[in-house]
């Protein structure tokens, strides 16, 4: 009946082991849970980086076009008379170094060196095969060799005239293609070219060329991407993990000492269930049995209550399931045998008079209970007929047919509890062979509301009858339940239209004033 230091010490090993699981559990979950953050939060720096970049560029291009669209008109002019002007659209627009002009395909005025007499195709042949309008080009004359963005503004109804801006696109790399947080480097490609940030030669792009990028992103105005290199995304996201680590600490902390607090909850529980076994704290209740024809109490059944000093009345549905669960309930049927067996005087000593106990499906299963009723029931010769109650609650090992054979010897009787509410009760009435059927209280409170139900109420009924088994139904409350039960031959009947659970001590006095009450209704 006590539940040993030993069994202490091993459920406070697995209140830890519970924890520590359920912490590292919560450890790991925050772990993943702020890599796949830190995996989208890199993907959405990248897309914001090249947005931002490509915007960029087009505002700047943009300007170029929208002041070279006003300026077209001076390609039908002569040099002298527009450079000038060209070194004034040059200044205005600020990322512009030189700016060409073009007719029938001939370069004729620069605004650096004003007249020139070049072939426009052999100077720009990307513009005029491909009919491009961006181009990167090495600088031939100011700045050998450093990198150049061509833009091309023709003349509409005249592809081989307009005008040509070449931008400092180098010093422009320095700002608009900086590197971002989780980007490394970023490129500008234009037809076959590309232009990486730092660097500056043109390298080739496209046609079978290797492209180590981690993602472009095209404009949609202008004949231009921009490539982001990085980083693989997931060394990004494991490199920003260890800042987070006192976060994760904390998550494993919390969530060890809530599952360790709500563990030991459950084990203060149990020990007090059974420090309640030893101090006698449990208290024997019993309700009557009722016989519908006689209408007289024909038994009872005995049900334990808990009043705890702490947390008050404490409710059989939490604490049997937990005597359960911690091996207790052995130990508070022994409990309630004992207690019962030094109260019999308040019960009729007679053998047609039935007192009913539970009984859990572990202890009948394993056998001791036939030598705990030997020791506490049978040892003295009771004359109340005992009848064991087994639930559907828990399922039902297989049964020993020795075993009912002798409690049956011993004058026992066998009970189905809850009879369809549980696991399988076919199964239980196979197994069993019981003398006794009850049927839950879940069917009772049905009748004369609920068509179905009460159709499946009396197929049990008519089952329980072919099987010429003794039918008890719980729960009864009304006389409606009372008239239809009856009226179906239900042999008993029990619930609050007759009694609420009462103590034991005040079953003879409330005995003695039911049949003087059911006499004087015999007389009337």
């Amino acid at each position: 009946m006590r539940f040993t230091q030993q069994a202490i010490k091993k459920y406070r090993l697995h209140r830890l082991l519970l924890a520590t699981g359920a912490a590292t559990l919560a450890f790991v979950i925050s772990i993943g849970s702020r890599y796949f953050q830190e995996i989208n939060l890199v993907h959405d720096a990248q897309r914001q980086a090249a947005s931002d970049t490509v915007q960029r560029l087009d505002r700047m291009l943009a300007n170029v076009q929208r002041i070279s669209q006003q300026h077209l008109d001076l390609v039908n002019t002569t040099c002298p008379l527009v450079q000038q002007r060209l070194l004034n659209i040059s200044v205005q627009l600020q990322v512009t170094r030189a700016v060409l002009l073009v007719k029938n395909n001939e370069v004729f005025c620069s605004s650096l060196f004003g007249k020139r007499d070049y072939d426009f195709a052999k100077m720009f042949p990307d513009l005029t095969q491909s009919g491009q309008t961006l181009m990167l080009k090495s600088a031939l004359i100011v700045d050998k060799g450093s990198p150049t963005l061509i833009f091309w503004v023709p003349v509409p109804g005249a592809p081989r005239s307009g005008i040509v801006h070449s931008l400092h696109i180098t010093m422009l790399s320095d700002f608009i293609l900086e590197p971002h947080p989780y980007v490394d480097r970023m490129a500008l490609n234009v037809g076959h070219s590309r232009l990486l940030y730092g660097e500056r030669a043109i390298l080739p792009f496209g046609d079978g060329v290797k492209d180590d990028a981690c993602y472009s992103q095209a404009s949609v105005r202008f004949p231009y991407s921009v490539s982001i290199f990085s980083a693989p995304d997931w060394q990004l996201a494991i490199r920003s993990l260890p800042q987070h680590i006192p976060l994760f600490l904390l998550v494993f902390l919390l969530a060890f000492g809530i599952v360790y607090l709500a563990s030991a909850n459950r084990l203060n529980l149990a020990y007090h269930i059974s420090s309640a076994i030893q101090q006698k704290r449990f208290l024997l209740y019993c309700q009557p049995i009722i016989d519908t024809h006689s209408g007289d109490c024909t038994g009872v059944e005995i049900l334990l209550r808990w009043h705890d000093e702490r947390q008050g009345w404490i409710s059989p549905d939490v604490f049997i399931p937990l005597a359960e669960q911690h091996g207790l309930i052995q130990s508070l049927t022994r409990y309630l045998l004992i207690q019962l067996v030094q109260r019999l005087y308040l019960f009729p000593r007679t053998c047609d008079f039935t007192i009913s106990i539970n009984i859990a499906a572990e202890h009948f299963t394993q056998g001791q209970i036939l030598d705990d009723l030997q020791t506490h029931w049978f040892h003295h010769l009771p004359a109340p007929t005992l009848v064991l109650e087994l639930t559907e609650r828990t399922a039902l090992e297989r049964i020993d047919n020795q075993l009912l054979t002798r409690l049956h010897q011993l004058g026992a009787r066998l009970a189905i509890d809850d009879f369809g509410t549980g696991h399988s009760s076919l199964s239980y009435l196979q197994q069993l062979q019981p003398d006794v059927l009850k049927i839950d209280r879940s069917f009772c409170a049905t009748i004369g509301t609920d068509a179905i139900n009460a159709r499946v109420l009396d197929s049990m009924i008519s089952l329980g009858k072919d099987l010429g088994l003794k039918l008890v139904a719980e729960g009864v409350e009304t006389q409606e339940q009372v008239d239809y039960l009856k009226q179906r031959n239900v042999e008993c009947i029990q619930g609050y239209f007759f009694s609420m659970p009462m103590p034991l001590e005040d079953f003879p006095q409330w005995l003695s004033n039911y049949r003087r009450s059911l006499a004087a209704k015999s007389m009337a």
